[in-house]
C-alpha cells in the first residue's frame, strides 16, 4: 500500500525525517520499487512517468546515503577506543572529519592520563584523493594544516598513502 501511495504521489503518513515510522530497509525497498516502476514505465513507452519515478527514486537514494553516513559517523565516534586508534575518513566532509578527530584526540588525551602513558598515536586515513575531483586529496592537506596549528600535537603525514599520524 505504501508503495502505491508513493508511486501515485499520494500523501503518506511519514516524512524522510521521521525515522520512527520508517527504517533504512523501508527506504531501500521503496527505492527499489520506484526504480522497477520507472523501468516498466520506460518499457511501456511512458517516459514522463518513468522520469518522475526515477526522480523520486533518486530522492530516496539521497536519503539512504544520508542515513548510511550518519550511521558511519556514529560508529566512528562510538568505537571502543581501546580496540583501535585508526580513523578512516573516506567519504566524509572536512567539517565531519574535524569533528571526529576532535573527539578522538580528546579520548586519546583521557587514555594517556588514565593509563599514565607517555604517547599514543592516532592513525588518520584520509586517502590519496583518487576518487576526488582532479584526483587530489582534499582532506589530507586541510587536516595536516589544521592539526599542525593545534597546541601540543605531534603531527606527521604520508601523502602517498593518505595517512596522518597524531601523537
Amino acid at each position: 500500500e505504501i508503495f502505491r501511495k508513493i508511486i501515485d504521489n499520494k500523501p503518506i503518513n511519514w516524512k524522510f525525517e521521521d525515522e520512527k515510522n520508517i527504517n533504512l530497509n523501508d527506504y531501500i525497498a521503496v527505492r527499489k520499487r520506484l526504480f522497477l516502476e520507472a523501468k516498466n514505465a520506460y518499457a511501456n513507452r511512458k517516459p514522463k512517468d518513468g522520469q518522475i519515478l526515477m526522480e523520486r527514486a533518486k530522492r530516496y537514494q539521497q536519503e539512504i546515503d544520508k542515513i548510511y553516513k550518519k550511521q558511519r559517523i556514529n560508529i566512528l565516534l562510538n568505537a571502543d577506543n581501546n580496540s583501535t586508534n585508526e580513523i578512516d575518513l573516506h567519504g566524509l566532509t572536512l567539517a565531519e572529519s574535524k569533528y571526529i578527530i576532535d573527539k578522538k584526540i580528546q579520548a586519546l588525551k583521557e587514555k594517556k592520563i588514565e593509563f599514565n602513558l607517555k604517547s599514543l598515536t592516532i592513525v588518520i586515513v584520509t586517502g590519496t584523493g583518487s576518487h576526488s575531483v582532479g584526483h587530489k586529496s582534499i582532506l589530507y592537506p586541510n587536516l595536516m594544516e589544521w592539526l599542525k596549528n593545534r597546541e601540543k600535537l605531534g603531527v606527521k603525514g604520508n601523502l602517498d598513502k593518505g595517512l596522518i599520524f597524531v601523537t
